[in-house]
């Protein structure tokens, strides 16, 4: 049996980690030569844990964009930047499991009235895997790197999946980018090398389990639907 990593995998893992060391250039640059001014009396000068409104208003605009499909690791990085490492990963998670939970019902509303189930393919697909174990195969396609979370979202409402079984697994699924990413985003307002060393030691775990679940998923007779793209 063959063990190695397939190229395909290989090739998204390396997106993943050249898009965070990207990511994290481009925010190290930001802060030290844009961040530092526009911050002074920017909207995100206003979030911190004491300001109750902003913060609504925070998660409120966080949801939304993430249920219209915007990265949520952007979400985590942002919200750790100006809130800290802790609260930072507590309001990006709730944030992108409300756009979660938001677009589920959106999906549900728009399939009963256009009937979309068999209208795409790849969500098709994602419909018949998430059919049986709900919370496993949520926590599997949440957990792996390669995916849409917009797509899954549509998915599960289309197809109605157990709504507790597929929150729950998702808010799971969710939190070690969380994690990084707001990790990263404190690292960075703090200039803070251990919290950068931390998050991308952190990054490779998670992508040391997706090469774990990509294996174990190749031998099941459902197999993830993401891990069959071309």
């Amino acid at each position: 049996m063959n063990h190695s990593v397939p190229r395909s995998l290989q090739k998204h893992l390396f997106k993943v980690v050249l898009s965070f060391s990207l990511f994290l250039i481009l925010a190290l640059l930001l802060q030290t030569y844009l961040f530092e001014d526009l911050f002074v009396e920017s909207f995100w000068s206003e979030l911190s844990p004491s300001s109750l409104n902003i913060q609504i208003a925070f998660i409120a605009l966080a949801a939304l964009s993430t249920m219209l499909g915007f990265p949520r690791q952007v979400i985590a990085f942002i919200a750790g930047y100006s809130l800290g490492f802790w609260y930072g990963t507590l309001l990006a998670t709730i944030s992108t499991l409300l756009g979660c939970i938001l677009c589920y019902f959106f999906a549900t509303k728009l399939s009963q009235r256009y009937q979309l189930s068999s209208t795409f393919s790849l969500i098709n697909r994602l419909s018949s895997f998430l059919a049986s174990n709900v919370f496993y195969k949520t926590l599997v396609i949440r957990l792996f790197p390669v995916g849409s979370n917009l797509l899954t979202n549509l998915a599960a409402g289309i197809s109605q999946v157990n709504k507790l079984a597929f929150f729950s697994a998702s808010c799971i699924g969710y939190l070690p980018q969380m994690i990084i990413f707001s990790l990263s985003g404190s690292g960075v307002n703090l200039q803070s090398k251990w919290q950068l060393l931390l998050s991308a030691v952190l990054l490779c775990i998670s992508l040391l389990i997706s090469i774990w679940l990509y294996k174990k998923e190749q031998n099941q007779q459902h197999a993830n639907p993401f891990i069959q793209q071309k």
